[in-house]
Protein backbone atom coordinates (compact mmCIF):
# COMPACT_ATOMS: atom_id res chain seq x y z
CA UNK A 1 0.00 0.00 0.00
CA UNK A 2 1.26 3.59 -1.07
CA UNK A 3 1.67 5.94 2.20
CA UNK A 4 1.25 9.31 1.22
CA UNK A 5 2.12 12.72 3.54
CA UNK A 6 -0.18 15.27 1.99
CA UNK A 7 1.74 18.61 1.18
CA UNK A 8 1.05 21.58 3.55
CA UNK A 9 0.40 23.89 0.56
CA UNK A 10 -2.31 22.09 -1.14
CA UNK A 11 -5.16 21.30 1.26
CA UNK A 12 -8.14 20.25 -1.50
CA UNK A 13 -7.84 18.81 -4.83
CA UNK A 14 -11.07 18.03 -7.43
CA UNK A 15 -10.93 15.89 -10.03
CA UNK A 16 -11.89 17.53 -13.40
CA UNK A 17 -14.37 14.81 -14.03
CA UNK A 18 -16.48 12.01 -12.44
CA UNK A 19 -16.52 10.62 -9.03
CA UNK A 20 -12.63 9.70 -8.07
CA UNK A 21 -12.30 5.56 -8.34
CA UNK A 22 -10.94 3.28 -5.46
CA UNK A 23 -7.62 3.50 -7.03
CA UNK A 24 -7.23 7.57 -6.69
CA UNK A 25 -8.68 7.50 -3.13
CA UNK A 26 -5.97 5.15 -1.89
CA UNK A 27 -3.35 6.78 -3.57
CA UNK A 28 -2.92 4.27 -6.52
CA UNK A 29 -3.67 6.65 -8.95
CA UNK A 30 -2.90 10.09 -10.15
CA UNK A 31 -6.12 12.17 -8.62
CA UNK A 32 -6.81 14.26 -12.11
CA UNK A 33 -6.48 11.61 -14.95
CA UNK A 34 -6.38 8.09 -13.21
CA UNK A 35 -2.95 7.79 -14.64
CA UNK A 36 -0.68 5.72 -12.52
CA UNK A 37 3.23 6.73 -14.20
CA UNK A 38 5.42 6.91 -11.41
CA UNK A 39 6.29 8.98 -9.72
CA UNK A 40 2.98 9.84 -7.84
CA UNK A 41 3.77 12.66 -5.51
CA UNK A 42 1.45 13.84 -2.67
CA UNK A 43 -1.03 15.98 -3.61
CA UNK A 44 -3.42 17.10 -1.03
CA UNK A 45 -6.65 16.18 0.69
CA UNK A 46 -10.11 14.92 -1.18
CA UNK A 47 -13.18 15.06 0.78
CA UNK A 48 -16.00 12.50 0.89
CA UNK A 49 -18.94 12.51 3.10
CA UNK A 50 -20.30 9.02 4.48
CA UNK A 51 -23.46 9.78 6.13
CA UNK A 52 -22.97 12.03 8.54
CA UNK A 53 -19.04 11.74 8.41
CA UNK A 54 -17.02 13.81 6.19
CA UNK A 55 -13.75 11.67 5.27
CA UNK A 56 -10.05 13.05 4.17
CA UNK A 57 -8.42 10.78 1.57
CA UNK A 58 -4.36 11.85 1.02
CA UNK A 59 -4.17 11.47 -2.82
CA UNK A 60 -1.29 11.53 -5.10
CA UNK A 61 -0.80 12.99 -8.78
CA UNK A 62 1.70 12.20 -11.38
CA UNK A 63 4.50 15.01 -12.02
CA UNK A 64 1.98 16.27 -15.29
CA UNK A 65 -0.27 17.23 -12.96
CA UNK A 66 1.72 18.81 -10.03
CA UNK A 67 3.85 20.98 -12.35
CA UNK A 68 7.16 19.24 -11.76
CA UNK A 69 6.72 17.69 -15.14
CA UNK A 70 6.22 20.78 -17.26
Amino acid sequence: MTQVTPRKDIVRVEPRRRSPTSAQLHGQACIDRHGTKLPLVAAGLFFTRSGSSRLSWAVVACAEHTGAGR
